[in-house]
């Protein structure tokens, strides 16, 4: 079987293979593996060797540089984690001294805990999380 045939033929699995796994991990080498395939006629067979580690080094220079960051998508933290930080209003009075205020966040009600006493209404910024219940603290008026 000559080069180019085979060059081809493992491009073309690299990229089906990328179609039943979206990472394009392999998409760069089945675009390299088919440019290879396409000037191997053209060479030998340790100069295609050459060429085929030069369109590799390209295809994936080029996807790291443009393509993959382009890929990252922001992950927006959920759950409790994703309440650390964000501003919630007091529902029930909060006192510094017992836990037992509740302030409203995302449309719940979570029970709420802090060293400073809060007055209905006010807004207070979640510290962290213990449990079920959040420590609040004073929110920064802009």
């Amino acid at each position: 079987m000559e080069t180019w045939v085979i060059l081809a033929v493992l491009g073309v699995g690299f990229v089906i293979f990328e179609i039943f796994t979206p990472s394009f991990f392999m998409l760069p080498a089945g675009i390299a593996f088919l440019a290879t395939a396409a000037l191997s006629p053209l060479l030998s067979p340790t100069a295609t060797i050459g060429v085929l580690a030069a369109w590799l080094l390209a295809v994936y220079g080029v996807f790291y540089r443009f393509i993959w960051p382009r890929m990252k998508r922001s992950v927006t933290p959920t759950g409790a984690s994703g309440m650390v930080g964000q501003v919630a209003t007091v529902t029930e009075a909060i006192s510094g001294d017992a836990p037992s205020g509740y302030v409203k966040l995302y449309g719940d009600r979570w029970q709420a805990l802090s060293q400073e006493s809060f007055a209905v209404g006010e807004r207070v910024v979640i510290l962290r999380t213990e449990g079920n219940k959040v420590v609040v603290g004073r929110a920064i008026s802009v």
